[in-house]
C-alpha cells in the first residue's frame, strides 16, 4: 500500500540537466507551475522551478539554472516530519525515494492542505491534537504528565504597532525558543493563534523547574525595542480526579488548568504598574476615558543623564495629519504615557 508522502509526490521522470532552457520548454507543461528535478550523469543534482524557463535565456543549460537540494525524504517518512524538515531548511522542494532510487519532487503546496490541519508552517510545530494523542498514550502506559501553557501577551497589539510580518516574527521568535528549551522526551505544539503548549511525560518538580526557566528567558525581535512578554501557566503532576482509562478527558482537564493559571498570572501581572511601554500601551489602549485618538505608535527616546523621553504619535477625528506629542518620565512610565495621550487628543 502507498504512503501518505507517496501518494502526494509528483512521480515524472527527472530532465537532463545538460538540456537548453529552449529543449526543454518543449517537454515541460507550462500551464502547471512546478518544481522538476535534474539529473546529471545519472544522478540527480539539483531542481528548478519551471516558471525559469518561460523567462530564461534559450541557449542557458538547466545546470546553470539548478537549485541544490537541501531535502531527500524516503516514501515511509511521516508528512508532519516531511514539513517540519523542509520547513527548517526553508527549502521549496523535497527530492522523494523510494528503497534508496528517486522517486518524484514533492513542493510544499503539494501537501499543504494534507497537513495543514495538524502542521503550523510558520512556526514548524504540530498543532493541539499531537499534545493530546501524546497525553492519552502516556496516561494509558501509567505514565504521569504535566502540561505548561504558554500564553503570549498582548499579541495583536504588535500586529497593529508593527504589522503582520512583525507579528509573525515574534510567534516564530518564541517557538524558537521554546524548542531550544523542550526537553528531547517532551512535546511541543502551537495551541491557538498566540498559544503554545508543551507536554511533559513527568512529576511536577521538573516541570516546574522548566516553567521557571522560561519565565526568566528574554525573546527579542528585530524591529521591536523591548523584550515578547508572555506567560506560562502550569497544571498536572499530581494525578487526581478521573482514572487513567479517560485519558482523553484527562488531557483536556490538565491543558484547561494549565490554560487558567496562565491567565491568572497574566491578570496578577496586569493589576500591577506596567513595566513596559508595550504592557503600558496595552493597558491604555483598554481604557475609555483615553479613547478620542487611536495611537498609531508609541516609543521611548533616552537622553541620556537628562532621562527619558515617551513620543506618542496619535490620529484624531476630523484630523487629517497625525499628531505627535513629547513628555518627560518621570518615574512612572505609565502615568508619562496617560499624560502624552490626553495633551496629544486635546
Amino acid at each position: 500500500m502507498a504512503s501518505n508522502l507517496e501518494k502526494l509526490t509528483r512521480i515524472e521522470a527527472p530532465l537532463n540537466a545538460q538540456l537548453t532552457v529552449a529543449e526543454s520548454r518543449e517537454l515541460v507543461d507550462h500551464d502547471a507551475p512546478r518544481t522538476l528535478a535534474l539529473v546529471d550523469n545519472g544522478r540527480i543534482i539539483g531542481t528548478v522551478h519551471s516558471p525559469l524557463l518561460v523567462h530564461a535565456p534559450g541557449e542557458s543549460k538547466l545546470l546553470s539554472l539548478a537549485e541544490p537540494i537541501r531535502v531527500v525524504l524516503d516514501v515511509s517518512t511521516p508528512l508532519s516530519e516531511a514539513a517540519r524538515r523542509m520547513s527548517a531548511q526553508q527549502s521549496q522542494a523535497a527530492i522523494i525515494t523510494k528503497e534508496g532510487k528517486y522517486l518524484g519532487v514533492l513542493s510544499p503546496n503539494d501537501f499543504l492542505g494534507e497537513v495543514g490541519r495538524t502542521f503550523d508552517p510558520l512556526t514548524g510545530l504540530e498543532f493541539s491534537d499531537r499534545l493530546r494523542e501524546w497525553g492519552q498514550a502516556c496516561l494509558e502506559d501509567g505514565q504521569e504528565i504535566t502540561i505548561i501553557f504558554i500564553d503570549l501577551n498582548d499579541f495583536g497589539l504588535y500586529n497593529k504597532r508593527y504589522g503582520h510580518v512583525v507579528g509573525d516574527h515574534v510567534l516564530q521568535a518564541l517557538a524558537q525558543v521554546l524548542k531550544d528549551h523542550t526537553p528531547a522526551d517532551a512535546v511541543l505544539v502551537r495551541f491557538g493563534g498566540d498559544e503554545f503548549a508543551i507536554g511533559m511525560p513527568s512529576e511536577r518538580a521538573r516541570a516546574e523547574a522548566l516553567a521557571e526557566t522560561l519565565r526568566g528567558l528574554q525573546v527579542t525581535v528585530e524591529g521591536v525595542p523591548e523584550p515578547v512578554g508572555y506567560t506560562v501557566g502550569l497544571a498536572g503532576g499530581r494525578r487526581v480526579g478521573r482514572a487513567a482509562e479517560h485519558g482523553a478527558a484527562n488531557v483536556d482537564d490538565l491543558i484547561n488548568a494549565a490554560s487558567r493559571d496562565a491567565l491568572a498570572r497574566k491578570r496578577e501581572s496586569k493589576a500591577q504598574r506596567p513595566r513596559s511601554l508595550h504592557e503600558a500601551l496595552a493597558a491604555v489602549m483598554q481604557r475609555e476615558d483615553l479613547g478620542e485618538g487611536i495611537i498609531r505608535d508609541a516609543l521611548l527616546i533616552d537622553r541620556g543623564p537628562e532621562g527619558q523621553l515617551i513620543e506618542v504619535i496619535v490620529s484624531r477625528p476630523n484630523h487629517p495629519e497625525p499628531r505627535i506629542v513629547r513628555r518627560p518620565v518621570k518615574g512612572d512610565l505609565m502615568a508619562a504615557l496617560e499624560t502624552a495621550l490626553r495633551d496629544a487628543i486635546r
